[in-house]
């Protein structure tokens, strides 16, 4: 309140918070909301640290993973909560030309498809996620969008509200229309990538095994695994568990998705070597301004 209260127009505020990511340690109130009776020390401690770390080494029953499952919904109750109180506030300090975004930077698997979490997974259980857009001072009508977005939408979304130009290299694109009804003004594909194995930010870099998915009319969808030579395409409408790989059964859908990964990774690949190029420029200079001081 203390912080909110201090804000002076025009501002930016980003907050992030860690309560909903495992280990899982919610209040007890909130497990109670979702199962008749909390955890007793010894089973939290099971299932958070144990588990949690070790997963593997174990043979994870289903009541293990409804257990997780409780204490994850736990969490996302007692995050609920602190929102609330929180846009309140903000409510009350500010009626007008404010904006509100509400989102989440990953899902969670629960085993589904034999993972625990978030790392190495490209499954809908992971990259489906909650994002809530609001005007304060509004009379906000309840819009569902139902055209799949990314996360690079929101920076060119939040610049266009402000009448503020968006720069020519962003990838993303406003939602400002799409959220009045109008389609989502791309080619309706979107791509998602990770890496398996060895993950380095440091100076750019990117090592390990490619794991890539792409998404096509909220219809198809394609899985490519680099470290263990795998693809699947599979049918969301049909299969939204993804369960059923039909890339033995789709050959000419499967071409047209590796032309499209092939052409990410092109493009991907000449990006990075264009930052890199900026980073060690940026280095050398930091380097001659040290040299000089000394």
């Amino acid at each position: 309140s203390t912080l909110i209260g201090n804000i002076k127009k025009p501002f930016f505020v980003w907050a992030h918070f860690m309560d909903v990511h495992s280990p899982y340690n919610p209040p007890k109130k909130n497990v109670i909301e979702f199962r008749n009776q909390d955890f007793s020390i010894s089973e939290r401690e099971f299932l958070t640290s144990k588990v949690y770390s070790h997963s593997h080494k174990f043979i994870i029953s289903e009541k293990m993973v409804d257990d997780l499952k409780f204490l994850y919904d736990g969490e996302i109750h007692f995050l609920d909560e602190f929102l609330a109180k929180l846009l309140n506030l903000i409510y009350k300090k500010f009626n007008d030309d404010c904006l509100v975004i509400i989102v989440a930077d990953h899902g969670e698997s629960f085993y589904e498809h034999g993972i625990f979490g978030h790392q190495g997974s490209v499954y809908e259980e992971v990259l489906k996620i909650p994002l809530i857009i609001a005007e304060i001072g509004k009379n906000n009508s309840l819009n569902h969008v139902q055209d799949t977005v990314q996360l690079i939408d929101i920076a060119p979304t939040i610049l266009e509200y402000f009448d503020l130009d968006i720069p020519r290299n962003f990838q993303g694109k406003s939602l400002l229309a799409t959220i009045k009804g109008e389609p989502i003004d791309r080619e309706d594909l979107v791509i998602s990538e990770c890496y398996q194995k060895n993950y380095s930010m440091k100076r750019n870099q990117r090592e390990g095994y490619i794991l890539l998915s792409i998404r096509k009319n909220n219809e198809w969808k394609y899985i490519y695994s680099e470290e263990k030579e795998e693809e699947f395409i599979f049918n969301l409408i049909n299969d939204p568990n993804e369960k059923t790989n039909l890339s033995g059964k789709k050959k000419l859908l499967l071409q047209e998705f590796r032309e499209i990964k092939e052409k990410h990774i092109q493009k991907r690949n000449e990006s990075t070597k264009e930052k890199s190029k900026i980073i060690n420029a940026i280095l050398k200079l930091d380097l001659k301004k040290l040299e000089k001081t000394e």
